[in-house]
């Protein structure tokens, strides 16, 4: 697992703009066993553009 701040921190030293962001109950990996929460986001999706 990443922490957010490490891939937000990648994506800024790598000149990449972000343009969407959102959180996802649901664990997006394709697991078979794959959990959904109520509290905390299990993924996020995050869409950039390299500047």
């Amino acid at each position: 697992m990443h922490k957010l701040s490490d891939i937000l921190n990648a994506l800024l030293k790598s000149n990449i703009e972000l343009l969407e962001m959102n959180e996802h109950a649901e664990e997006l990996a394709n697991n078979p066993t794959a959990k959904q929460l109520d509290r905390f986001p299990l993924s996020y999706m995050l869409v950039g553009k390299k500047s």
